[in-house]
């Protein structure tokens, strides 16, 4: 941690997860900031934020108050292959919790961490650097891929011997389902 004579700012870096997280205290105003670089060329870069596990988010939101039972009525309706706008909405929350997790929290079961309230994308080819707020970035979810294929998401039901069989089938489904989020940057 570095630190100036009155205290009043700091510093600290850590790396995780191809990235840089940043801790700066500016006169008593915390910012925690996910930093992404990459060598891309191209106009519209795209840089990989993280693959999210998809049985974590579900376990968390499933434990969230408020949303009691939210995995589990999540996984039924993708198992059954049902669409209609219960199923809609799940997946608009479950989208939200994921572009959460791959833009600042990582998992959401770590302890004693800082989530980050900025994003910032560093392009060494050119040296453009972008900056936003996490909450900017949750409110304009079209910016961030990956995110598209949930609705799709289908898990098979086969019968089993035991329900428990059936229950462990589908769960080994969704755990080996990792969502790749990107997010399209422009400058």
């Amino acid at each position: 941690m570095g630190t100036n004579p009155d205290d009043q700012n700091q510093y600290s870096l850590g790396s995780t997860q191809n990235k840089v997280d940043v801790r700066i205290k500016i006169n008593d105003e915390n910012v925690y900031a996910s930093v992404k670089t990459s060598q891309d060329v191209s106009k519209n870069p795209r840089p990989k934020l993280q693959d999210v596990n998809l049985l974590v988010s579900l376990t968390f939101l499933n434990s969230y108050p408020g949303l009691e039972d939210f995995g589990n009525h999540w996984l039924n309706m993708h198992v059954m292959h049902t669409s209609h706008n219960k199923q809609k909405i799940l997946d608009e929350i479950l989208k939200k919790e994921i572009a959460y997790e791959a833009l600042s929290s990582g998992n959401p079961f770590k302890q004693n961490v800082e989530s980050a309230n900025v994003f910032v994308y560093i392009n060494r080819a050119n040296g453009k650097v972008y900056v936003q707020s996490v909450q900017k970035l949750l409110d304009d979810m079209d910016r961030i891929g990956g995110l598209k294929e949930i609705p799709q998401l289908h898990f098979k039901n086969e019968r089993q011997d035991e329900i428990w069989q059936r229950i462990n089938d589908i769960l080994a489904q969704v755990h080996a389902t990792k969502l790749q989020v990107a997010m399209n940057i422009i400058y």
